[in-house]
């Protein structure tokens, strides 16, 4: 490659390189959501081994310059990159489901993240340093050139954070947006070498087909699912029974975030305690609650439910995706008068609404845990100042969490209450599990109330005064995750 062409190739594949380290670490995230989810814990995992591997890059890729500065070599490196992702999005599902059936949390997780990140992160670290080499011919014009292509390849890696979050991904996919900026790759490391990378064609459709053939190998197919969506926040699936009612389950399918019953109210899940929380109060109060906020709308299974026992509520829900709720209103039934939707995070929207309710229903799992600064002192601080005088707030809290959850509402409420993995709270003297027990012969439909009678029966302690002897979580000190059982340890 003469000089002219080297001068505008070398700055371009450093752009493609810095853009495409950028997208595997954010794809990373989602094809190891699923098994791990996506907590702090786990982005911690992943930039370490990114950073980790990148280290590595730039000392090899400036010893082999030094060693060779030959085009030929830098361009292998692009393609030999390419060519290891190419089978990467369709064979790490079935490796990660083996992982994480025989290993336990921590070693699944970063055996996984070293599967997906080390060998192309390496390489591609080997990149500017090896293009430096190249483009420098004095060392006159030395530090003008080497940050020059040290800003080309931030500027990449500023795109390959952006454009697979707010465009690639929502609309193709995660395994095709890999796949999109892998060819721009592939494509560099071709020009590069020139006639001698046509032997890289036949090599690419060999590993397509082999990492698809894992993958189909595999997959578990299921008639049962109608629907799967990927969104910048996670994967959704939803599944129908032979009875009609369908479930939108999230990343690896063990958690229902919204449930549709189109034969009768409850849906057999912690979904259906929800409706017991005005009866903590006497049921004539139960009667006057007209204004309800539910933070985590999902597909609006806790709105259906309660239109169908109460009269004359008004519901606004809030919702971090908006693509859950198109969900909920094409496949959920999630088209009720009385509901005002907000699409925003829901700390925000406490923040900045102005409306008071009687009661706040909180359900903000993100996949199997709740984000930290959602469940902190200053947070419900701040819900408290949205409820009305006697208001009541109820909030599902991971179990893992144990006591801290109802020891952080015990710091703002004056009444705490747990109904399973529920916390019932409120500043209300006409407040208590003693009032639930008195209102259960008044409980209707009969189905509710058998419900009711199950929880609060004789020698069953699921409803009782939450224990507030666990540290308070606070914004500045909140739990990393709750999440980390995830595998069987064998």
């Amino acid at each position: 490659m003469n000089r002219k062409y080297l001068k505008a190739y070398l700055p371009i594949s450093v752009f493609v390189s810095g853009m495409v380290i950028l997208v595997l670490e954010i794809t990373a995230s989602r094809l190891v959501a699923p098994h791990f989810g996506n907590s702090i814990f786990v982005w911690a995992n992943l930039i370490g081994i990114t950073l980790a591997f990148l280290t590595a890059g730039y000392y090899l890729g400036g010893v082999i310059a030094d060693r060779k500065p030959d085009i030929r070599i830098y361009s292998a490196i692009l393609l030999a990159a390419s060519l290891y992702v190419v089978p990467l999005p369709f064979y790490i599902n079935p490796l990660q489901d083996f992982l994480a059936d025989k290993l336990s949390f921590i070693p699944a997780l970063v055996i996984s993240s070293l599967c997906i990140l080390a060998v192309p992160i390496t390489l591609l670290g080997c990149i500017s340093p090896f293009a430096i080499r190249l483009y420098i011919k004095s060392v006159e014009s030395s530090g003008k050139r080497t940050g020059t292509l040290y800003a080309i390849s931030t500027l990449g890696g500023l795109l390959g954070s952006i454009l697979p979050v707010i465009y690639f991904i929502p609309r193709i996919g995660t395994r095709w947006t890999i796949l999109i900026f892998d060819f721009l790759l592939f494509i560099m490391g071709a020009i590069g070498l020139g006639i001698g990378s046509l032997w890289a064609v036949p090599a690419v459709v060999v590993l397509l087909f082999l990492g698809m053939g894992i993958d189909n190998r595999f997959k578990k197919t299921d008639p049962s699912i109608i629907l799967t969506r990927q969104t910048p926040y996670a994967d959704y699936t939803v599944r129908v029974k032979d009875n009609g009612t369908k479930y939108l389950l999230v990343n690896d399918l063990r958690y229902a975030y919204s449930i549709y019953n189109p034969n009768g109210l409850l849906v057999g899940n912690t979904l259906d305690l929800y409706l017991f929380a005005p009866f903590f109060k006497p049921i004539e109060e139960v009667q006057k609650i007209e204004d309800v906020l539910v933070l985590g709308l999902a597909c609006g299974t806790s709105v259906r439910q309660m239109n169908m026992i109460f009269d004359n509520l008004k519901f606004d829900g809030v919702e971090i995706d908006p693509e859950i709720v198109e969900i909920g209103k094409k496949h959920f039934g999630m088209k009720a008068d009385n509901l005002d939707i907000f699409i925003m995070d829901a700390r925000r929207f406490i923040k900045r609404t102005d409306n008071k309710y009687d009661l706040i229903l909180m359900d903000l799992f993100l996949g199997d845990r709740i984000p930290p600064h959602l469940i902190t002192l200053e947070f419900f601080r701040e819900a408290k100042l949205k409820l009305k005088p006697g208001g009541i707030i109820m909030v599902n809290f991971p179990p893992e969490m144990g006591e801290s959850g109802s020891s952080t509402l015990g710091a703002v409420f004056n009444k705490v209450y747990n109904i399973e993995n529920l916390v019932v709270a409120s500043d209300a003297g006409n407040f208590s599990d003693t009032q639930f027990r008195e209102n259960i012969p008044l409980i209707k439909p009969e189905k509710l109330k058998i419900l009711a009678r199950k929880l609060a029966g004789k020698g069953n302690v699921s409803i009782h005064p939450a224990r507030k002897t666990g540290a308070p979580i606070t914004d500045d000190r909140a739990p990393i995750t709750w999440d980390v059982k995830v595998g069987n340890g064998k």
